[in-house]
């Protein structure tokens, strides 16, 4: 069970640091909003990891 965990906690921490390189360049939601790349990678990470 460890181990499992282990792969979940890695995963997630996998996940954030993705959205955080998606969304580094913008200096608001707004800008953010407007880049449809970026803003549905980082949307689809943060349903990756409240899977």
């Amino acid at each position: 069970m460890l181990n499992k965990d282990y792969y979940i906690l890695l995963s997630m921490h996998e996940t954030i640091e993705k959205i955080m390189l998606y969304t580094s360049d913008y200096q608001t939601a707004e800008e953010l909003y407007q880049n449809d790349r970026d803003f549905d990678a980082a949307m689809m990470n943060f349903i990756v990891i409240g899977h």
